[in-house]
This record gives C-alpha cells, sequence and structure tokens, in this order.
C-alpha cells in the first residue's frame, strides 16, 4: 500500500484496489485537504497514520476500517515510529512534541489490548521531524538543531534528571 493525503495502494500492477479515506477532524478543517505526513506498518496488518489535521489513526490494513482516532495536537503529527516489540509508538509533532502510545491491556488478565496514548513530552521548539524509538529510549530531532535522548524510566537503574534527558546541541554554521 501507499498514501497520497487519503488514500491506500496496495502493491499490485500499478493500480489502486482500495482506498482509506482520512478524516480531516472538525469541520472548520473540512476545506483543507488532509496530508498523511507519516505510516506505519504492524505485523498484525494493522497501519498507523499521522496527519496535518493532528491525528493518530490506527487502521486495519485488510478491510480499510478506522480502528481508533487518536487526536493529539490542533497542528500537525509529522512522523511516527514503533517500537522492535510493535508495543509502543512515538510520534513527533509541529508544535515539538513527542507524544508515546502503549498498546495496553483493556483489564488485567484478559487478553483484548487496546493503544493509550501515555506521555507527552516537550523538549522541542520547532517541528520534531525524526523519531526513533529503541529498546530503552526516545530519540528526537528537529528544526531546533537539538538532538534529544530520552531514556525510557522503567529501564534506567538511577532515575534522576540527568538520567532521565539528554539533549546534544548542534553547532549554528554561518555562510
Amino acid at each position: 500500500f501507499c498514501i497520497h493525503a487519503s488514500s491506500l495502494f496496495p502493491f499490485s500492477p500499478g493500480h489502486c484496489t482500495r482506498h482509506i479515506f482520512v478524516d480531516r477532524g472538525d469541520p472548520v478543517s473540512h476545506n483543507r485537504e488532509c496530508v498523511v505526513w507519516s505510516l506505519c506498518f504492524l505485523s498484525n496488518y494493522s497501519i498507523v497514520s499521522a496527519d496535518s489535521a493532528g491525528k493518530v489513526q490506527f487502521w486495519d490494513w485488510q478491510t480499510g476500517t478506522l480502528l481508533k482516532t487518536h487526536p493529539v495536537t490542533k497542528c500537525d503529527v509529522l512522523t511516527l515510529s514503533v517500537n522492535k516489540a510493535e508495543d509502543s509508538i512515538v510520534a513527533g509533532t509541529s508544535e515539538g512534541t513527542v507524544v508515546q502510545f502503549q498498546l495496553i491491556a483493556v483489564k488485567s488478565g484478559v487478553a483484548d489490548t487496546q493503544w493509550v496514548r501515555t506521555k507527552t513530552f516537550k523538549h522541542h521548539s520547532h517541528d520534531v521531524r525524526a523519531v526513533i524509538h529503541t529498546k530503552s529510549a526516545l530519540v528526537s530531532g528537529g528544526l531546533d538543531a537539538q538532538l534529544v535522548i530520552r531514556p525510557l524510566m522503567d529501564r534506567v537503574e538511577t532515575k534522576s534528571y540527568e538520567a532521565a534527558l539528554r539533549k546534544i546541541l548542534f553547532p549554528h554554521v554561518r555562510a
């Protein structure tokens, strides 16, 4: 599948077999075209999309059905990254925030799970254009020339501010 604003196309000999239309959100933005900025494809045949309406959405790839919508911001959600276990996803926004979603059991002892927005971090002053979700940290970078490494605190032995956040500033070079 590939996406152009609101449609998904399977990789078949050059033609579309399914469209998935991304909701633009509130009635005010219905006149604007919704741009899909990022996608993740999960092994359970779910697609996760990030869009210019500020939403992270979960789709069933096989049926094209919208499973869940998470309104994240009134601005764009620009980038997504999923961890190797596929139980955590991070999204970067045009406001400089990084939002984490985790796949959590609906009830203790029950196999049913759902995606829940669990953490929001604001360490950037501008667009977050890249996020990486490693086993032990969230790494983000953007227009403010900072690389932010945020260890996942449940993986850190000594819990302190220094352990919780590392910012690497890139020197600006004047032409």
